[in-house]
């Protein structure tokens, strides 16, 4: 899907729920909560979507990819229905991402 038609999605909601293996690793990451259920829910610093695929007929499962800074991007993966379900985050420096995106389009 395209990065605006996922921003105009996300922007339709009010909530987010997290599971219970992605509230542990916001804390063992040291991720604030609110941090991630601000840029899930405000996507403008939303910089890549990858599609997952549909898990179920109802779900659809996505990798959000929002920059921090010039030197940390904040990564994702959630899946939509009724509402949106935070399965993980993470946080990775742009340096990595970079060095891992050209390996990816060789």
């Amino acid at each position: 899907m395209r990065r605006e038609t996922i921003r105009k999605l996300l922007r339709n909601y009010k909530n987010v729920v997290f599971t219970k293996k992605a509230e542990i690793r916001c804390v063992q990451r040291g991720i604030d909560k609110k941090l991630v259920e601000d840029n899930v829910l405000n996507p403008r610093p939303l910089i890549y979507v990858i599609d997952e695929g549909q898990p179920t007929p109802y779900e659809h499962k996505y990798k959000l990819g929002f920059r921090l800074s010039n030197a940390r991007t904040l990564i994702v993966r959630i899946t939509i229905n009724k509402r949106i379900k935070i399965i993980t985050s993470y946080i990775i420096l742009n340096k990595v991402q970079k060095g891992l995106w050209l390996r990816w389009t060789k």
